[in-house]
């Protein structure tokens, strides 16, 4: 394995606390090569790393190393996790992380800079990182400032900053490379049709082919290295669809585009959403795209018509292979805002005649876990693999 006996060859000598005498490296696990010791380790659930970093000095220097989180991933030991956005009653950002293994929430530390209280941010999940985009500002305008939390250190980090500041922009990843698009620059004017891209390796933005259109933030979605992008900024919703292998912006099917009303995302190389715009009833949906027939389907029966989480503005993400569903609401019979989460598990044959089928698997109310006021921010939930 490379290199991966390297706390053998940072220091083959420890010396010991007060004294002068060096002391030999005895391994990360006495008696075992490196490489064997660093394959037990790697296979410490992620909820227990900070147990692991107190025991001693090596094992704690180990998880601020890369190549831990690589052997994980190569044995696909990594977890995925939940962080959602959210504001609290001073409308400052609050990011809170959720296991589900434990089902245990936790809060980040603030933003560092202006992006603490600014609005109408982007985010997304770049190269084991989550990263925050923009954002509209107290004088209404929007900021190039680009954040990125790294789980490793348990801090938040400077990226390099836009190209053009945005607000109300949306993103998406495709190859570990983030894009971002439309949103507007000032209280009154838009960003117009512009892009870019982001490489994380150089730390560098890079301008990419204008959308046919100005374009704000309502949704997107990534599928099939595609990034889905839907407008607000017109009556009648405007859907493009981005190719970067030929740097091209091409105009979505129409059933696709004029069913798009709901909160959506990609698992299992179909589009989901989530929402009431696709229900006659009015009720609380989970609707599946079907490339075939151009059309969304709604998937009935998966969640109680009085559940919260759906009321104002869900949001939709895969977790752990299923849907994962965090919203908030007015609960009511006692009148009071409430927040919760719901997963959802889909079965899908994806063969005609058959529909995917879904069954409720966890339902929670979060209310009393998390802070936050009111309605989620658009694109408020991401997952990171750790």
């Amino acid at each position: 394995m490379e290199t991966r006996s390297t706390m053998a060859s940072e220091g083959g000598s420890r010396r010991r606390r007060g004294s002068k005498q060096e002391e030999p490296y005895r391994g990360l696990i006495p008696s075992l090569p490196d490489e064997l010791a660093l394959l037990c380790l790697a296979r410490v659930p992620r909820a227990q790393h900070a147990v692991l970093s107190a025991v001693c000095r090596s094992w704690r220097r180990l998880l601020q190393t890369g190549v831990f989180y690589d052997i994980r991933q190569e044995l696909s030991l990594t977890e995925e996790w939940l962080f959602l956005w959210t504001q609290d009653s001073s409308r400052a950002n609050v990011w809170h992380g959720y296991d589900p293994q434990s089902n245990r929430w936790f809060t980040l530390p603030p933003l560092p800079n202006e992006q603490c209280t600014a609005g109408n941010s982007a985010s997304a999940v770049v190269d084991g990182k989550l990263f925050v985009v923009g954002g509209q500002l107290d004088n209404g305008n929007a900021c190039s400032c680009v954040s990125y939390f790294d789980m490793q250190h348990f801090s938040w980090k400077s990226a390099a900053p836009l190209t053009i500041a945005r607000a109300k922009c949306m993103a998406g990843v495709i190859n570990n490379q983030l894009y971002v698009v439309g949103g507007f620059t000032e209280r009154d004017q838009d960003a117009g049709p512009t892009a870019e891209a982001y490489n994380p390796v150089k730390n560098e933005w890079r301008l990419i082919s204008s959308m046919k259109i100005s374009m704000e933030l309502y949704d997107s979605a990534v599928l099939g290295n595609k990034f889905y992008v839907v407008n607000s900024s017109s009556e009648n919703l405007v859907g493009l669809v981005y190719d970067p292998k030929q740097d091209e912006w091409v105009y979505m099917a129409h059933g696709l585009n004029t069913g798009w009303q709901s909160k959506t995302a990609a698992m299992n190389g179909r589009l989901y959403a989530v929402g009431d715009s696709h229900s006659l009833e009015g009720k609380n949906e989970i609707s599946v795209y079907n490339e075939r027939k151009d059309a969304w389907e709604t998937i009935k029966g998966v969640l109680e018509d009085s559940a919260p989480v759906l009321a104002w503005g869900p949001e939709l993400v895969s977790l752990g292979g299923k849907l994962c569903i965090v919203g908030t609401g007015l609960q009511p019979r006692i009148g009071a805002t409430r927040a919760a989460v719901a997963v959802v598990e889909v079965s899908d044959s994806k063969t005609e005649p058959a529909k995917p089928s879904a069954s409720l698997k966890f339902y929670e109310d979060i209310t009393l876990k998390i802070r936050f006021s009111d309605p989620l921010p658009r694109g408020a939930c991401q997952v990171l693999a750790l």
